[in-house]
C-alpha cells in the first residue's frame, strides 16, 4: 500500500519497550513475611489483641485494621480496633458508619492491659499517641505492618512485615 507521498509503504521501524519482570516466585519475600505472620497468630490463638490505628484513620488504616482482625479470628484472637484522636474526614466517617465498622476511640478509662498484644497496622507507632500509652500499659507489640518506610519507632517481639507498593511484582514503585 502507498502512503500519502505516492511512495511505497515502509515497514514500522520497532519500537523499545521496556519488559516489566516477571512476577516474584512463590518463595520470595513477600510470601516468607505472611508465613512468618501465619506462624506468629497461631502461637498467640486465645489472645486478645489491640489493633493499633493512626490517631487520624483514613480507609487505608481503617481497612488494614479490618483485614488483621479477620486474619486474627481465623487464628481465635480477638482483636479491637483502636484509635487515639478522631475520624476527620466526613468521607471516612461515612465509611465507618455505612459499612458497621467497629472502631473504638480511646478512653482514658480504657484498660489496655487487658489486651496481650498490640499490632500496629498501617504505621508504626509515630502517628499515633496509642504508642507511649500502650508502652506505659506495659503492652507488648507483637507485629508491625505497613506499607511506609521502615521508621524503626517499635521493636516488636514477634514480625515486621513492611511491604512497599509494586515490589512483590517486581514492577517499579511509581
Amino acid at each position: 500500500m502507498d502512503d500519502l507521498t505516492g511512495g511505497a509503504a515502509r515497514p514500522a521501524e520497532p519500537v523499545e519497550r521496556p519488559v516489566p519482570a516477571a512476577p516474584a516466585p512463590p518463595g520470595d519475600e513477600s510470601a516468607m513475611r505472611a508465613a512468618e505472620l501465619a506462624e506468629l497468630l497461631a502461637a498467640r490463638r486465645g489472645e486478645r489483641h489491640l489493633v493499633a490505628i493512626q490517631d487520624f484513620p483514613d480507609p487505608d488504616a481503617i481497612s488494614s485494621g479490618m483485614a488483621y482482625r479477620e486474619m486474627a479470628r481465623a487464628f481465635g484472637i480477638e482483636a479491637d480496633i483502636v484509635y487515639d484522636g478522631q475520624i476527620s474526614h466526613p468521607e471516612n466517617l461515612a465509611l465507618v458508619n455505612l459499612l458497621h465498622i467497629q472502631l473504638t476511640r480511646f478512653d482514658e478509662r480504657m484498660q489496655l492491659d487487658r489486651y496481650d498484644a498490640a499490632v500496629f497496622v498501617d504505621n508504626q507507632g509515630t502517628t499515633t499517641h496509642l504508642t507511649e500509652r500502650l508502652r506505659a500499659a506495659g503492652v507488648p507489640t507483637l507485629a508491625v505492618i505497613d506499607h511506609h518506610d521502615p521508621q524503626d519507632a517499635l521493636d516488636p517481639v514477634g514480625c515486621e512485615v513492611v511491604v512497599r507498593a509494586f515490589e512483590p511484582a517486581g514492577l517499579p514503585a511509581l
